[in-house]
């Protein structure tokens, strides 16, 4: 009676959901746009707890209510660069196909914005 995915907690994590996206963005004809947004999204939030929490805060787990504090972010971690583009990334990925809105219809995400995404991320 429940809805969702169920995923062992240590499959979930940055490296496992940057192989999902790589797998979904090789498929031709490529037409998976969400579903690879969606995966994106998540490993920018695994990234952050991997990478700038050092695993300690499982911001995975914290309810829908809280945001992320990117300024906050960069008082813990001297990157802000790091922390600008994650940010960066988050939105566009949020706003570009994963919810119907404004930048949805007129600026819709595309394969090739994807696969940069990926790319940048993967080298994390």
């Amino acid at each position: 009676d429940y809805k969702g995915v169920i995923l062992e907690l240590k499959q979930d994590n940055v490296a496992n959901n940057l192989m999902w996206a790589k797998r979904k963005l090789d498929t031709v004809p490529f037409s998976e746009y969400g579903n690879v947004a969606s995966i994106l999204r998540h490993t920018i939030e695994l990234l952050i707890d991997e990478k700038i929490f050092n695993n300690q805060v499982p911001l995975k787990y914290h309810g829908k209510k809280n945001n992320i504090q990117w300024e906050q972010l960069k008082s813990l971690n001297p990157d802000s660069s790091l922390i600008d583009t994650l940010s960066k990334f988050y939105s566009r990925l949020s706003g570009g196909d994963l919810h119907l809105g404004v930048e949805n219809q007129e600026n819709p995400i595309e394969y090739d914005e994807l696969n940069d995404m990926y790319n940048v991320l993967s080298a994390l």
